[in-house]
Order: structure tokens, then sequence, then C-alpha cells
């Protein structure tokens, strides 16, 4: 019975202790050490342990120290109180919860190997068959950088196996140069469905291209050197997405 009175939360000492005034009934602490073997000192520091969960009373005869178990009663009526604590404190204790998910991570990358890295994280983090949303979208400027060191193959292959879509919106000045990009590069690809783009009028032009992930808001400058600033927040990942669905509405094809 000692193993499940310690799952209730009792310690060793408390377990037999308890047990040992209830099989003892009234007694002094005498009894009690022989019983559990415990030393003297120890049965005293559990009793007033014991005494203090209301496991235990204490009378005094003859100048002595008489204990008595309580009803084990008591252990259930514990476990009861405890419960509505928890239940009280709870919603806090969610609170707190919540609070550190939200919690902002911002990381910042230069360079070229910066901007690869960063993509293919990216990548590989997204879930299956998702779209990323793209504001600002570059076309040769991205497919120059992502093709040095042969990470735009990686990249697409990556993609193209994972089923993710591209929602690119560009600026109306790039649409000549997107067109060319698409029929270069990728007419030829039957995955090319997958990448659907739309343009916006000049007067929306941006210096900072904006990439929707599912856990952060990639912000990328075409800087010298580049600058890619990603930005892990869920809060800002949901005002983007429904700042791109905006976007997307207004564009043309």
């Amino acid at each position: 019975m000692h193993a499940q009175l310690e799952k209730l939360g009792f310690s060793a000492e408390e377990a037999k202790v308890f047990l040992a005034v209830l099989e003892e009934g009234q007694c002094t602490a005498g009894p009690i050490v022989k019983r559990t073997g415990l030393h003297r000192q120890i049965v005293y520091d559990t009793l007033a342990k014991l005494k203090a969960r209301h496991l235990v009373s204490e009378t005094v005869k003859s100048n002595r120290k008489n204990w008595t178990a309580a009803s084990p009663s008591v252990i259930l009526k514990e476990i009861k109180v405890k419960e509505a604590l928890a239940s009280e404190i709870l919603p806090d204790l969610l609170s707190l919860k919540q609070r550190s998910e939200h919690r902002q991570e911002v990381r910042v990358f230069e360079g070229v190997e910066g901007f690869q890295a960063v993509h293919m994280e990216n990548m590989n983090a997204q879930p299956k068959n998702s779209i990323v949303p793209v504001i600002g979208a570059t076309g040769w400027d991205w497919a120059t950088v992502m093709e040095k060191a042969h990470c735009l193959k990686k990249y697409e292959k990556l993609r193209i196996g994972k089923g993710i879509n591209h929602h690119l919106i560009f600026f109306q000045r790039e649409k000549e140069n997107t067109l060319r990009l698409v029929e270069t590069h990728y007419a030829d690809q039957p995955t090319e469905s997958q990448r659907k783009h739309r343009f916006l009028p000049d007067e929306f032009e941006s210096p900072v291209g904006i990439q929707v992930w599912h856990d952060n808001v990639t912000l990328i400058i075409y800087s010298d050197p580049l600058l890619i600033i990603q930005i892990k927040n869920d809060l800002v990942v949901e005002n983007f997405q429904k700042y791109f669905d905006i976007l997307w509405k207004i564009a043309g094809e």
C-alpha cells in the first residue's frame, strides 16, 4: 500500500508513518518508530507534516504526546481541494503558455549564403501541399541569387517534391521580365501550375520583398550586401497573410 500512497503525493516516510498510526490506533511515537524502522527524529518530523495535512491528530496524556490517524477519507478531500485550486489557476497558466508561444524571434541574415540558407530552411520547414504568398516578388533578381552555387535547382526540387505552391505578387514594372523568366525557366515544367503570379500598379511598390511562410515572415532587401530579416511570430504571420489576400484581389493578371 506504500506505493499507492506515494502515487497520491505521500513521501516514502509519510506513507510508512501514516500506515503505522492507522495500524497502531492511538499511540505514542515509540511504537511508530518500531513499526517503521525510521529514526525517531524522522518520525517526529513526519508526524508534524501529516498533522499539517490533517491526516493525524495529537493529544497529550500523562505529559506524553499520543497520535491518532484521521479517517482515510481525508485523503480524498485533500485531492478535491487540490483539484479545485488547479481549476482556479488553470486559466492563468494557459494564458502564460499562450504568451510564451507568441514570443517573437527575429533573425537577421546577410549576403548570398544567408539568402540561400534562409530559403532552404523555410522550404524544409514548410508543410506539404501548402501555399507561400510573396508580396513584391523580384523574378530575375531572386533567381540570379538562388542560381549561385546551384541552390535554385535544390530549392525547386524540394518545393516540387513537397507540392508547395507560390502565389507571387509582382509590381507592374516587373511584368515583362517576369513573363520572360516564366517562359525561359519554367514554361517547359508541368509543375509550373504550382506557381501563380499577379501584378500590382507601380504605386504599390516597396523596396522590401515579403514572404509569408507558415511560421514566419521573411523580409528581403536587395541591398549590398543582401539583407534578410526573418520574424517568427504567429500574429505577424496572420496579419501579413490578410494583407496579402487583400492585395491579391486587387492585383491584375
